[in-house]
């Protein structure tokens, strides 16, 4: 399966597998971003990604960043169909920052 990956910031990096058991890709934020308990914020990723042909792709946040940091992904699953691959179709992540009790 081939994946077309498109930077539109030239200074992200491209997804990856961080070990060699992952079953997916991680992506990186070419910026840093500060999320305080019961903000939201949508993260721009610099990728515009288009899936094969009648398959999508889903994007997942990682546990351990959920449970580390109390982020959740916003909806829960992210969908990208074949056809959000314009020049302007940039991949942006909502994350909400769970309140602190």
């Amino acid at each position: 399966m081939e994946l077309q990956i498109y930077r539109k910031n030239k200074k992200v990096q491209l997804p990856q597998k961080v070990n060699p058991y992952a079953i997916g890709l991680d992506i990186f934020s070419p910026d840093t971003y500060i999320l305080h308990p019961g903000e939201s914020a949508t993260i721009k990723s610099g990728l515009i990604i288009k899936p094969p042909k009648g398959l999508y792709i889903q994007i997942h946040i990682r546990s351990g960043i959920s449970s580390k940091y109390q982020v959740i992904l916003l909806p829960s699953i992210g969908i990208i169909d074949p056809d959000y691959c314009g020049e302007d179709d940039e991949i942006g992540l909502t994350l909400y920052r769970l309140p602190i009790k």
